[in-house]
């Protein structure tokens, strides 16, 4: 099974937002917290697929951590893309770049995949 990067990193993401907040949260109960809210947002597009996908996450906060709030929701999200802006820019990028000045051919399929050899 192969992860996209940004999903990984929104997972890192919520984990340390999770562990700053000192919320009271399991491995699962941080699994959950990622990929419910990504799901529902996947499926209902938009602002109101963003709405919904807060609300979701409030409600799986609140059943998992009793001490959730909305400020909590909100600073979640704030950390949350902060480590991952700071992975994408100390972490992804210089190693594509470093595989893409290294590369001995570079080929673009039709779907946008990218094959660095």
């Amino acid at each position: 099974m192969v992860l996209p990067i940004s999903l990984i990193a929104q997972f890192i993401g919520m984990f340390l937002a999770t562990k700053i907040l000192q919320l009271n949260l399991n491995f699962i109960g941080i699994t959950l917290l990622t990929f419910i809210p990504i799901a529902l947002s996947h499926f209902v597009p938009g602002l109101a697929g963003f709405i919904v996908a807060l609300v979701c996450m409030f409600i799986t906060l609140k059943i998992l951590d009793g001490s959730a709030s909305l400020v909590k929701v909100v600073a979640i999200l704030i950390i949350s893309m902060a480590v991952q802006a700071a992975l994408y820019k100390f972490v992804v990028n210089p190693s594509l770049t470093h595989a893409i000045n290294n590369a001995e051919s570079i080929t673009i399929d039709h779907d946008g995949s990218m094959t660095i050899k």
